[in-house]
C-alpha cells in the first residue's frame, strides 16, 4: 500500500514548473561542463577549468536538487495555460546565462557580449563578437556545443532521457511538431540518431577535405544545426589560403550538403532512410524548396554579376553557396559581405532568409510550409470570390507523409504568425535605424537575426557596440528560434498569473 501511495503522489502548479526548470538547469550544467573533457587532455588549457567548473557545479546542484525534491517519482498533473511556454523560455534564458558565465569568468568577454554570443549560439544564428585572436579551443568548443544542443533543442534532450506525459507540450512550445511516431520517446531518439549521424558523416567528410579533426567536428555541428559558427573569423573563406583549390572546393560542396541536410524535416529523413522515396518526393516542402533554388540561384547570379565582379566562376560559386546558406539559414560565408554590395543581392538574401527551411528541421525563418499556406490562402480567397456562394472547394497539402486539409482555422493561425513575424522584423529594423548604418544593411542584419541565419556585413553589432544592441539582437534571435509565440505566451503567463492570484485572494477575503 505504501508503494501505491507513493506512485499516486502528484505535483502541479509552481512545484511542477520549478521541477521541470530544475531538470533543465541540471542538464544545462552538464552541457556547460562538456569542454572540461577537452581541457583534461590539453594541459595548456587547464587554467580555464575553473571557468567551466564553477557555473557547471552551481547549475547541477541547484537544478537537480529542485528536480529530485519537487518532481522526481511523482505524477505530474495538467500544465495550465501557457505554463509550457513559460518553462521553455525560462529554460532557454537559464541556458544562455549559464553558458555565458565561463566567458565572463575568464575575462574573455563582458556579460553583455557573452549574453549576445550565447544567444546567437543557442538560437543557432551564428552572429559573433568573439575575439579569435585569443584562440582557445575549449571556448570554441563551448560555442559549438550551444549550437549542437540549440539546434535539436534542450527539450528534446530532456525527453530522450526523461520522457513523461507532458513532454510533447514542452516540445511543441520550443517550436517543434515532429511527433511522427505514436511514442514521443522513440520519436525524439530517432531525431537524435539522424542528427548525430549527419554530424559524424560531415566530420569525416570535412576531415577528408583537409580540415583538422577539431575544425571538422565544429563545422559539421554548426552546418547540420544550420547555425554557422566557425572556428575562424573569415568563416570557410579561411581555408582557401590554407588548403589546395581541390580541397577548398570539397569543403564548399560538403558544406552545401550539410546545410541542406539540416534544413530538411526530420520526417523526410526518416522516409529517405526507410526507402520510402515516394513520400519523400511527394512532400510539399521538398518540392517547393527545390523550386525556390531553381528560381533564386539564377537571380542571385545576375545580382552578383551586376555588382561589378566579372569573375564568372566566382559569381557562379557565390550564387549557389549563398542561396544554400541563406535559405537553410546556416550563415556560412566564403567571402566578406560588404555593406556596399549591390542592393539586389541584399534583397534576394533577405527574402531567402525570411522564408527559411522546412518545418521540423534545424532551420529558422518563417518556414517554407507557412509561406506556401499563406500564398495558397490568397489563391483560395480569390477563387472562392469568383465562384457561386453555395459551392465549396477542398484544398490540401502533403506534409509529414500524409495529406492535410487546409481549413479556415489552419490558414488563419498560419497567416497570423506570418503577420507577427513581419511585425517583429519591422520593429527590429526600426530600433536599429537610429544607428548610422544604411537601411538596406539594417534590414539584412535584422532578417539574419530573426531567421537564425548569421550572414553579416559586420556593420551593425560588433564588440564595441552599445550594450542595448547586444540585448536587442539577443531578444530578436531568441524570438526567432522559439518562433515568437512562445515568448508572447510566456509574457502573458507572467502578467496573468499574479493577476489571477491577486484576484482569487481578494475574492476569498470578500467571502
Amino acid at each position: 500500500m505504501k508503494s501505491n501511495a507513493k506512485e499516486l503522489k502528484t505535483v502541479k502548479g509552481v512545484r511542477l514548473i520549478l521541477g521541470y526548470i530544475g531538470l533543465m538547469m541540471g542538464l544545462i550544467g552538464i552541457i556547460i561542463a562538456l569542454p572540461l573533457v577537452y581541457i583534461l587532455f590539453n594541459s595548456a588549457e587547464w587554467k580555464y577549468a575553473l571557468s567551466f567548473c564553477i557555473p557547471s557545479l552551481i547549475y547541477i546542484i541547484i537544478g537537480f536538487s529542485l528536480f529530485f525534491s519537487l518532481t522526481y517519482k511523482k505524477k505530474p498533473l495538467r500544465l495550465y495555460r501557457h505554463q509550457n511556454s513559460f518553462i521553455v523560455v525560462i529554460s532557454w534564458l537559464i541556458a544562455i546565462i549559464g553558458c555565458a558565465l565561463p566567458f565572463v569568468i575568464s575575462n574573455r568577454m563582458n556579460f553583455h557580449q557573452a549574453f549576445f554570443e550565447m544567444s546567437s549560439g543557442w538560437a543557432t544564428v551564428g552572429l559573433t563578437v568573439y575575439d579569435f585572436e585569443k584562440d582557445t579551443n575549449c571556448f570554441l568548443l563551448a560555442r559549438t556545443n550551444t549550437m549542437l544542443f540549440g539546434g535539436i533543442g534542450i527539450i528534446l534532450v530532456m525527453i530522450s532521457l526523461f520522457s513523461d506525459r507532458y513532454g510533447m507540450s514542452l516540445y511543441s512550445a520550443e517550436g517543434h511538431s515532429d511527433r511522427f511516431l505514436p511514442n514521443l520517446l522513440k520519436s525524439s531518439r530517432i531525431i537524435l540518431l539522424i542528427y548525430c549521424s549527419l554530424i559524424i558523416v560531415g566530420t569525416f567528410s570535412y576531415f577528408a577535405c583537409g580540415m583538422s579533426f577539431f575544425d571538422a567536428f565544429c563545422h559539421s555541428v554548426t552546418a547540420v544545426s544550420t547555425g554557422g559558427f566557425s572556428t575562424h573569423p573569415e568563416s570557410l573563406k579561411w581555408f582557401q589560403g590554407q588548403l589546395s583549390e581541390t580541397q577548398y572546393n570539397g569543403i564548399i560542396i560538403v558544406s552545401m550538403f550539410l546545410m541542406l541536410s539540416g534544413s530538411i524535416s526530420s520526417i523526410s529523413w526518416v522516409f529517405l532512410f526507410k526507402g520510402n522515396f515516394r513520400s519523400f518526393f511527394k512532400s510539399t516542402e521538398n518540392i517547393i524548396q527545390f523550386v525556390i533554388f531553381l528560381l533564386f540561384i539564377p537571380l542571385l547570379f545576375i545580382a552578383f554579376m551586376r555588382d561589378g565582379n566579372g569573375n564568372l566562376n566566382e559569381n557562379i560559386t557565390n550564387s549557389f553557396f549563398y542561396s544554400f546558406s541563406a535559405l537553410t539559414t546556416c550563415g556560412f560565408q566564403i567571402g566578406e559581405l560588404s555593406s556596399n554590395l549591390h542592393s539586389a543581392i541584399f534583397v534576394i538574401l533577405i527574402l531567402l532568409m525570411l522564408i527559411g527551411g522546412q518545418s521540423n528541421s534545424t532551420s529558422g525563418g518563417m518556414k517554407i510550409i507557412r509561406i506556401h499556406i499563406f500564398i495558397k490562402s490568397i489563391y483560395i480567397k480569390i477563387r472562392n470570390s469568383l465562384t457561386p456562394s453555395n459551392s465549396t472547394h477542398s484544398y490540401r497539402i502533403h506534409m509529414s507523409g500524409a495529406y492535410t486539409n487546409l481549413d479556415d482555422s489552419l490558414m488563419h493561425s498560419n497567416n497570423i504568425f506570418i503577420l507577427i513575424y513581419v511585425f517583429v522584423f519591422v520593429i527590429g529594423t526600426f530600433i536599429f535605424s537610429f544607428s548610422r548604418t544604411p537601411l538596406n544593411v539594417i534590414m539584412f542584419e535584422v532578417s539574419s537575426m530573426l531567421s537564425g541565419t548569421g550572414l553579416s556585413t559586420n556593420a551593425l553589432v560588433v564588440a564595441s557596440s552599445p550594450n542595448y544592441y547586444f540585448y536587442t539582437a539577443s531578444i530578436i534571435m531568441i524570438a526567432g528560434r522559439l518562433e515568437i509565440m512562445a515568448i508572447i505566451y510566456a509574457v502573458l503567463y507572467c502578467i496573468n498569473s499574479p493577476y489571477r492570484f491577486l484576484r482569487n485572494t481578494l475574492e476569498r477575503r470578500h467571502k
